[in-house]
């Protein structure tokens, strides 16, 4: 993963010596990266520190097919206070409003009876719970973003020095990214006809006050949480612990309370033997 990410890094610019890439060019930057490998990289992070870029980036993890009737325990991913647990198989330990830690038991494959051990199972279910999050975001008072849509096409045009005249583009785009492919070109006048493929953009491009960067730049570190949890997450406060603004825009450290599955599991150990 990481000569993986520092290729595409080196594609985009991203390197020793080169110039440095602004807000929207490393947002669009990493837009691509995750867009490319989402099968390998659960999320990526480009942060500017001086001159020097600190690249975050989490691999994307596929859970292996469970071991059926496995003997296990439901425990917890990571800490939090259990918001709910629903239990298919396996006793219930642990409950609402307890504070767990990671690899902690909430769901016990071990059924007991006064104290000692009668049956095991494979423990099963789903446990929810309140977890905690710190996130730096900067978010510029001058935004810029530039959005390839679904539409594109392929025209022909004449290049007259550096103009261009499409030929039979009835309909054209308000804005666009093209790339140009010469057929005939004349070495002695500056002219060319060129086959162009045209791709339909969608050009943001404001400027914020104060207080809409603020909330910018609260909903943005929502969304670097949420793009690296489960789709069923959910932001449930958050505090502003420090604030500064800068000529180019603002910087936030906020702490954000989530609730997220923290289900996970660790198989235990077989205490009792199968007799017939």
């Amino acid at each position: 993963i990481r000569e993986l990410i520092k290729q595409e890094l080196k594609i985009y610019g991203i390197e020793k010596y080169k110039f440095k890439k602004n807000y929207q060019e490393r947002e669009k930057i990493k837009e691509k990266i995750l867009n490319k490998y989402h099968d390998k990289l659960e999320w990526i992070e480009i942060e500017e520190y001086g001159t020097k870029y600190i690249i975050k980036v989490e691999e994307r993890m596929i859970n292996k097919e469970k071991i059926q009737h496995s003997i296990r325990d439901v425990v917890a991913k990571k800490n939090g206070i259990i918001i709910s647990v629903e239990a298919n198989n396996g006793e219930i330990i642990k409950n609402k409003n307890d504070y767990v830690k990671k690899g902690e038991t909430i769901i016990s494959g071990n059924i007991y009876l006064n104290n000692e051990i009668k049956n095991q199972t494979s423990a099963d279910g789903t446990v929810y719970a309140e977890t905690w999050y710190t996130v730096n975001v900067k978010y510029p008072f001058h935004y810029k973003k530039t959005t390839i849509t679904n539409n594109k096409k392929t025209i022909f045009t004449i290049k007259i020095f550096n103009k261009y005249y499409d030929l039979f583009n009835f309909k054209k785009y308000k804005t666009k990214k093209v790339k140009n492919k010469i057929l005939l070109k004349n070495n002695y006048i500056p002219i060319s006809f060129i086959k162009q493929k045209q791709y339909e953009t969608i050009e943001i491009d404001k400027i914020y006050s104060k207080n809409e960067v603020l909330k910018n730049a609260i909903e943005e570190g929502k969304n670097k949480i949420l793009a690296t949890l489960k789709k069923d997450s959910k932001i449930l406060d958050y505090k502003i612990l420090n604030k500064k603004y800068t000529e180019n825009g603002i910087e936030l450290n906020i702490f954000y309370t989530v609730k997220e599955d923290i289900t996970d599991y660790k198989e235990i150990e077989k205490y009792i033997d199968e007799q017939n």
